[in-house]
């Protein structure tokens, strides 16, 4: 299965992390693997003076390792595609912010009903929020945008079936070989016209290994490994940009 992903946009106070992690639980709970990624410009969590603030300094990437939990911290990714990639396994990526980037439909986190104008995009697939306490205005908002308005803390399961349905991830290369760029492709399968299988990036492989020119079958699991360890080492270096990758091995004869 692809990895899938939704964006949550709000302004501050809108309940944007509460809904993420209590979607987070009830899918979990159904047995999937969730990762989420949140988006802080405003904020460092390396203070002056730490060791992970010292690393920062030198370092595209710090990983911090405790007992229980790892934090990949990236300093200023040059899109969420890279900062999703580094993922090595989930099933659906919880995104808080990001509002620029438009390869994965979002769930709009809304206060009130004057917010919701400057926070469509064509990529909606519900609306959550404190406005989803309130009847009359959940009403209204159904009535008017035509999305479903989910109260995130006392209905997650409904919020979730969404997410389950409707999310998808586009590669946001923008290579045009469905037609569209990644941004308009993923406003059409959010209306339905098209789906991610449009995606030609999508539909290929990610890796094809042959050894003396016979195809050797990768699983799923074996092709992300591979693309992750890969595309990863090789994004440090200069001059790399996402497209078709090359790289030839002569492997030793055996007892060399």
């Amino acid at each position: 299965m692809m990895l899938r992903a939704v964006s949550f946009v709000g302004f501050k106070g809108s309940g944007k992390t509460s809904a993420i992690v209590n979607v987070a639980k009830v899918l979990r709970e159904q047995g999937y693997v969730i990762a989420t990624v949140k988006h802080m410009p405003e904020h460092d969590l390396d203070f002056k003076g730490t060791d992970t603030y010292k690393q920062k300094s030198v370092a595209h990437y710090v990983i911090a390792v405790g007992k229980r939990h790892t934090t990949l911290i990236v300093d200023n990714p040059d899109s969420l595609t890279d900062v999703l990639r580094m993922i090595p396994k989930a099933d659906f990526v919880l995104i808080e912010g990001f509002k620029k980037e438009r390869v994965c439909p979002r769930v709009l986190c809304v206060k009130r009903l004057e917010e919701i104008p400057s926070l469509l995009s064509g990529l909606e697939i519900a609306i959550t929020g404190p406005i989803a306490t309130q009847d009359t205005l959940r009403r209204e908002v159904e009535a008017r945008y035509g999305l479903k308005v989910v109260d995130s803390l006392t209905e997650p399961e409904v919020l979730a079936s969404i997410i389950k349905e409707r999310a998808f991830l586009l590669p946001g290369l923008n290579c045009g070989k469905c037609g569209y760029d990644c941004s308009t492709l993923a406003e059409l399968i959010v209306r339905g016209e098209r789906n991610v299988e449009s995606c030609r990036f999508l539909r290929a492989s990610l890796v094809e290994l042959t050894i003396n020119g016979t195809p050797l079958e990768l699983n799923e699991f074996l092709q992300k490994f591979l693309y992750n360890m890969l595309v990863g080492a090789l994004s440090t270096l200069k001059g790399f940009h996402e497209g078709e990758i090359t790289i030839r091995i002569r492997a030793p004869p055996k007892g060399g």
